[in-house]
């Protein structure tokens, strides 16, 4: 791999779905690995000369709502840690089933916009230009008809810019 990486221009990059930094939440979430086994295949790649990504869901499925930042924050840190070259923000989402039943149960709720801005304004800050956030269907986290347009329009230049902007206020939900 190491050699074929090498001959390719531009170069390769592999894309990795961490999650979450929390062997408790990568279990839960049937993950099929540790964090050790993100470590060993970031340091593999890192060896053969090749860059990866790391994928990162906002609040993931069993991790509290309360905790969502913390724990998306941890997972930005230990994925820069581990030297991703770029990470991804994902907010966890509804849409195929398997977040449903869970949402039922109890185990799962979408973050809302504002846990969805916090994230990506401290990770932008960490990451340092390294940070962008799946801007699909960003509208459907927030409920609010007067400034959802604006929140989806900041976050969008945020990711084009890769600086924070000046926060919405709102005088129908701030």
């Amino acid at each position: 791999v190491g050699e074929f990486a090498r001959r390719l221009k531009p170069s390769l990059e592999v894309a990795m779905g961490l999650e979450c930094a929390d062997d408790t939440v990568l279990r839960q979430l049937n993950k099929r690995f540790q964090l050790r086994d993100y470590e060993e295949a970031a340091n593999r790649l890192k060896h053969d000369g090749i860059a990866h990504r790391a994928f990162i869901m906002i609040q993931p499925p069993f991790v509290d709502p309360a905790q969502a930042q913390q724990s998306c924050m941890k997972t930005i840190t230990y994925a820069l840690d581990q030297g991703a070259a770029q990470l991804s923000l994902i907010p966890a989402r509804p849409g195929a089933g398997a977040l449903e039943t869970l949402q039922a149960q109890g185990a799962f709720s979408p973050p809302t916009m504002h846990t969805i801005e916090r994230c990506f304004e401290e990770g932008l800050n960490q990451a340092q230009g390294r940070l962008h956030i799946d801007t699909w269907d960003l509208h459907t986290f927030n409920p609010c008809s007067t400034c959802n347009q604006s929140r989806v329009d900041r976050l969008t230049q945020m990711n084009r810019l890769q600086t924070t902007l000046p926060a919405i206020h709102c005088p129908s939900c701030s």
